[in-house]
């Protein structure tokens, strides 16, 4: 791979611009294909625990809507809403107007009333629409002088997803910046500077892309893209760093451009191989010793730069150093 980007620089670099383009492309809607893990290990007492649940009552998920303002308003909105809920297929309710010995416990104190949906769907559909859909009804039948506080594990779990996305970009955006100037610091030339961090930033976004694909195939918690994005930007810049400080030395003893890309690769660019192929083997195995969604998604992200960052460091990096030549310390 290296060897045909020496030789022919400009197609290597302009396929590879191609396939990180398509790739972030993609990765715009990623945050669409993300599903919440749910936190159980396969194998364990909890797993067999939810099997037995599932088997005798199906699946389920309980979304608790606390109530609270002056008694008679929390009294007619309240009995408005359980009316509303009892009317949602696949939920049933419970509530403090019940005639059970339960429903005094749903009254915590006066002026408060908790009313538990248990909706009866499959985990998927719950966890992408159903609790969202949950939660503007009661935003429909619930107005002041009375509050509603809806939780539950799915409307917990998409605020997780949301946070996680948008943390994962705000980083992004302080990371990126600051990497260039320690980078310029670094090198003292603004070309040379560029390459580690255009690779780094490439491998982030082509990120984005991966997960959306992989994401069709199984199911991927926000924690990969936190993952592929600080990983991608760290393997990216490393796996560069690596390489050029390799080709400038080799300049530096008077060989040829194409000679010293050669030359970095044949060692600089071995040594990046072998670091990716350890981090993508403790990945797998990582997988085979504690399986589950959680880890799973890990190491789709983790697997997903890294791959990304080899890719680049064997294509785009000594395409690059072939174009930029002995103007790579320019400036």
């Amino acid at each position: 791979m290296s060897h045909w980007a020496i030789a022919r620089p400009r197609a290597a670099l302009a396929a590879w611009l191609a396939a990180i383009a398509i790739l972030a492309g993609l990765g715009l809607n990623v945050e669409d294909r993300l599903t919440q893990s749910i936190f159980v290990l396969p194998g364990s007492e909890t797993e067999r625990a939810i099997e037995i649940s599932r088997d005798e009552f199906g699946e389920s998920v309980f979304v608790p809507v606390l109530l609270e303002g002056p008694p008679a308003d929390v009294e007619r909105q309240g009995q408005a809403l359980v009316r509303r809920l009892g009317e949602t297929p696949d939920t049933q309710v419970l509530s403090p107007w019940d005639r059970a010995p339960s429903a005094d416990a749903l009254r915590p104190r006066p002026g408060a009333a908790m009313v538990v949906a248990a909706i009866n769907r499959p985990y998927e559909e719950i966890f992408d629409s159903t609790a969202e859909e949950m939660r503007a009804l009661v935003d429909e039948v619930v107005a002041e002088p009375v509050k509603a506080s809806v939780t539950g594990m799915p409307l917990i779990g998409n605020a997780i997803k949301r946070e996680t996305y948008d943390s994962a970009r705000e980083a992004e955006l302080i990371a990126v910046p600051v990497l260039l100037v320690v980078l310029l610091l670094v090198f003292r030339a603004p070309i040379a500077a560029a390459i580690p961090g255009a690779i780094g930033l490439a491998t982030l976004l082509a990120g984005a892309g991966v997960i959306w694909v992989l994401a069709g195939f199984v199911r991927v918690d926000p924690l990969a893209i936190s993952l592929a994005s600080m990983m991608g930007l760290a393997l990216g810049v490393d796996y560069s760093l690596l390489i050029v400080t390799r080709f400038r030395d080799e300049v530096a003893m008077g060989a040829a451009p194409r000679t010293a890309a050669s030359t970095a690769m044949a060692t600089a660019g071995r040594t990046v191989g072998f670091a990716g192929a350890a981090v993508a083997v403790a990945m797998v195995v990582g997988m085979a010793v504690v399986p589950g969604d959680i880890l799973v998604s890990a190491a789709v992200g983790v697997l997903t730069a890294t791959a990304i960052a080899l890719a680049s460091a064997f294509v785009a990096i000594p395409a690059l150093l072939a174009l930029a030549g002995a103007h790579l310390d320019r400036l």
